[in-house]
């Protein structure tokens, strides 16, 4: 019997080489034009450090190419060391700003900051760019690709993937996916996730986060046994489900209840191929 407990992790394959930043191999650096001082881009023992020049300010970039499949989902982890607010950091995605200042993101703290793009190739330039005042520095620990099955389901900036329908309204708030309905019953989200493999293993895993009424998580299509998480009306709760895909569609269905003007809230939204164990003592 499978269990949370010995469910596998869901970082998935990093595909950004040296991503860690303990080598500059791979990375190009470009300063801009950045004169005065110091400027330059250093470090590369486990993090990366942006310093501007005192002449000028301007956009310093590091960037390389990374190999994704077209059409797939990925996502995209910047984690900045550094607390000084003054150093605006931005990541790109083939000329589109992801994250970052310009974004909706907004100003890149101290922390790990995510974000979701789709690629439309098989070679996708990833750019990291810092800007600021004379002398500004500022400092990134490392920034990490990955490919995933749900598109945004980590809900980090925006409703983006996900189908509003009964009246709901989709934003995120903190993180979260806030769906709020009006006066049809069971407000819902949902999402289509292509791409599974007839007769392979899958564990989805989904949370929901309360707000004093009932709500549901349901999956379709592939898991013909068309289950449920069943109604919750707790804080929280945590919803794994193992299944042998029937088709390579998996229909994910988020849906508040029948109250007016409910609001629901969901989050960490994945989909992973599941290894087969073995039921040794090894997994007990």
């Amino acid at each position: 019997v499978e269990s949370d407990s010995i469910a596998p992790t869901y970082g998935g394959e990093y595909v950004v080489v040296n991503g860690d930043f303990r080598s500059s191999s791979g990375w190009t650096i470009d300063l801009n034009g950045a004169s005065g001082g110091s400027p330059g881009i250093t470090g590369f023992s486990g993090s990366v450090t942006f310093t501007q020049g005192s002449s000028n300010s301007v956009w310093l970039y590091l960037y390389r190419n990374i190999t994704t499949v077209s059409g797939a989902h990925y996502e995209v982890e910047l984690r900045v060391d550094s607390t000084n607010t003054n150093a605006n950091f931005r990541v790109r995605v083939n000329g589109v700003t992801l994250m970052g200042y310009g974004a909706s993101t907004g100003t890149l703290g101290k922390g790990s900051h995510f974000a979701d793009f789709t690629a439309t190739g098989t070679s996708t330039s990833i750019v990291i760019q810092q800007g600021g005042g004379a002398t500004v520095t500022g400092q990134i620990g490392h920034i990490a690709v990955r490919r995933v099955m749900v598109k945004n389901g980590r809900f980090s900036h925006d409703a983006a993937g996900w189908t509003a329908s009964n009246g709901a309204t989709l934003t995120s708030d903190s993180g979260r996916l806030k769906m709020v309905g009006d006066t049809t019953d069971y407000p819902r989200a949902t999402q289509t996730v292509n791409g599974l493999v007839v007769g392979k293993r899958y564990v989805f895993v989904g949370e929901g986060k309360g707000s004093g009424h009932s709500y549901i998580i349901t999956l379709s299509g592939a898991d013909s046994g068309n289950p449920t998480s069943g109604w919750v009306n707790v804080s929280s709760f945590r919803w794994t489900r193992y299944f042998m895909a029937a088709t390579t569609q998996l229909n994910i269905t988020l849906q508040g209840s029948s109250n007016n003007n409910v609001t629901s809230y969901f989050d960490n939204m994945t989909l992973k191929e599941a290894m087969v164990y073995d039921h040794s003592s090894v997994w007990r």
